[in-house]
């Protein structure tokens, strides 16, 4: 709407900020009584949308929120189910009955579940409500069984970042190691990648682990990706954490995809100190084998190698794994080198 006079310029009409000021002769009052709306009152409606009837639907919820054999039943002393239950019904408005009415309990059952967490109980998503996707895109539900039996051209690569100082040199390169890993990743056919940043360590709020969201989204390819990097800040703080396990334990429940290729980028600088973790490293390491995840650690530190002989700078050791050391000489195709490996390292 355009303004019809120079008065209307200054009192808000224009709708923008910098010609909403008072009129000419800097009278305050005036400019409020631009904005009066009378002795007339506005008119009261209650916009809420009913909650359904349907008994088919209040059977869904009463399931979760009434019933004596619920799964929530041993919260109900101490969160009222009541207001969850009305919740409930109100999301059943907009579903016909079917598998649908199943679907939409998993928002107020995780809202219960998340309150009654809050108070020390621990309890169950509905099975309904916990589905993978499988790679013919249909879903698999809690306690149903699928067996890959040739994995899919796709990766689920999570970089897991402690935010220390002592990081801070590494921080800026995590782009470009993503870009070379999507790189080596297409060369092999891999052309549905995803991408995640777990960040922990830091300071305040971001000492815990968390994911570092990239357009609000968990997983995203390699080109939106770089927003979360980018927002990867190192704390002030620099002493050591004591939460990498607890760290790697997160990531691992982070909703990866059946049948894609799991890996997890551990970028650390602190020691590891497995006496004040809270998570053990046996369940690490039986999560791991489980899930069919490939961990690899990041850290700027050196290998002391424990040979006779000084070693010449194209073998001066960089990387390690199960079958083979990684030197200087194998940067271009890194193929490793199995006669290293019988080398002690420390």
């Amino acid at each position: 709407m355009a303004p019809t006079s120079a008065k209307e310029w200054q009192v808000g009409q224009a709708r923008c900020r910098r010609v909403n000021l008072a009129e000419p002769a800097g009278d305050l009052a005036s400019l409020a009584g631009e904005w009066q709306v009378g002795q007339a009152r506005c008119r009261r409606v209650n916009l809420a949308e009913p909650a359904v009837t349907d008994p088919r639907a209040k059977a869904v919820c009463e399931k979760y929120f009434r019933e004596d054999d619920s799964i929530y039943r041993p919260c109900f002393k101490l969160v009222d189910p009541a207001p969850y239950e009305k919740m409930c019904l109100h999301d059943m408005a907009t579903v016909t009955f079917g598998k649908t009415m199943e679907d939409k309990a998993c928002i107020a059952a995780a809202a219960y579940r998340s309150e009654c967490g809050s108070h020390g109980i621990e309890l169950p998503m509905p099975r309904t409500c916990v589905r993978c996707e499988k790679p013919d895109m249909s879903h698999l539900t809690a306690g149903e069984l699928f067996t890959v039996t040739e994995p899919a051209k796709k990766a689920d690569i999570i970089f897991v970042v402690e935010r220390k100082q002592c990081n801070r040199n590494v921080m800026p390169e995590l782009i470009r190691i993503a870009q070379g890993l999507e790189e080596r990743y297409r060369e092999e056919r891999y052309v549905d990648n995803r991408y995640a940043v777990v960040g922990f360590g830091g300071e305040g709020v971001t000492e815990m682990p968390h994911v570092v969201t990239a357009d609000g989204q968990i997983f995203s390819n390699i080109r939106s990706i770089v927003s979360a990097f980018t927002s990867l800040k190192p704390s002030v703080d620099n002493t050591e954490s004591a939460g990498v396990l607890g760290a790697l334990k997160f990531a691992t429940n982070l909703p990866m995809r059946i049948g894609s290729t799991k890996v997890l980028v551990l970028v650390k600088c602190s020691s590891c100190q497995p006496e004040e973790e809270a998570v053990d490293y046996t369940d690490i390491y039986r999560t791991l084998l489980d899930r069919g995840l490939h961990l690899h650690i990041l850290e700027n530190d050196d290998f002391v190698v424990r040979t006779a002989a000084k070693l010449s700078k194209s073998k001066r050791i960089f990387g390690v794994d199960s079958k083979n050391k990684f030197a200087i000489k194998d940067m271009k195709d890194v193929r490793g080198d199995a006669d290293l490996h019988s080398l002690k390292c420390s």
